[in-house]
């Protein structure tokens, strides 16, 4: 996806063994061109002016594709190339799990954790709590994964990581003592397949069990790049 309008997809490409016998190299211009194996790229120009942030496959549907951007929702169907926006609302949609039977949860940067309903085709958004707010106060979740049943982990972007429950709708704020080195920015976290999670907050990279309660005891990483 781009930040202009559009997104590309490369059919059959999701394999190593697709890449093998691809040459490329560098034309007269310096650009860098594959000039042997090739893969097919469609571009789709979702609508003008429309910055695309995330991806999620449907969990049902293979044909439907989700699509989070600065606009709000969309999906695309893969196999009539359709175009369908979910609501035309203001939002940045950073992530999107399809995962939950009869929802689409989604994280934007202006109103925290939010969610589709398909039966109704409602839309719901949960901020968390801050000391101050007013009605220009926005509450940025940069990403989320998969935790447990009902529940994600959050990486909140001006604050501590949290876990956030979707059946009581409430953030738990990981409150670790480790976590005071450094300022209140979590940018990133995922949890990897031998169920360790990763955190990036205020430029350190922090790891531990997931499953343990004493969460991120376990290894920190700094490094101000992150």
């Amino acid at each position: 996806g781009t930040r202009q309008d559009n997104f590309f997809i490369f059919y059959c490409a999701a394999t190593k063994k697709t890449w093998y016998g691809i040459e490329a190299g560098g034309d007269k211009d310096s650009n860098y061109i594959v000039t042997k194996g090739g893969k097919n790229v469609t571009q789709v120009v979702l609508q003008p002016g429309i910055g695309i942030y995330s991806f999620a496959q449907d969990a049902t549907d293979k044909n439907t594709v989700w699509v989070g951007t600065n606009h709000g929702l969309f999906t695309y169907n893969k196999q009539t190339g359709k175009i369908t926006s979910i609501d035309k609302i203001e939002i940045t949609i950073t992530e999107i799990y399809t995962g939950e039977n009869g929802n689409i949860w989604f994280s934007t940067l202006e109103k925290g954790m939010g969610v589709y309903n398909l039966k109704h085709s409602s839309l719901q958004f949960y901020p968390y709590k801050k000391n101050k707010t007013n009605s220009a106060t926005k509450f940025p979740v940069k990403t989320f994964c998969y935790k447990s049943p009902n529940q994600f982990f959050v990486a909140v972007m001006d604050s501590l990581p949290a876990i956030f429950n979707t059946e009581s709708r409430k953030y738990l704020f990981i409150d670790d003592s480790v976590f005071h080195r450094t300022p209140n920015q979590t940018t990133d976290v995922k949890v990897d397949k031998m169920g360790n999670i990763l955190i990036i907050k205020g430029g350190n990279l922090f790891f531990s069990n997931a499953s343990k309660n004493d969460l991120l005891k376990t290894l920190v990483i700094p490094d101000s790049s992150l």
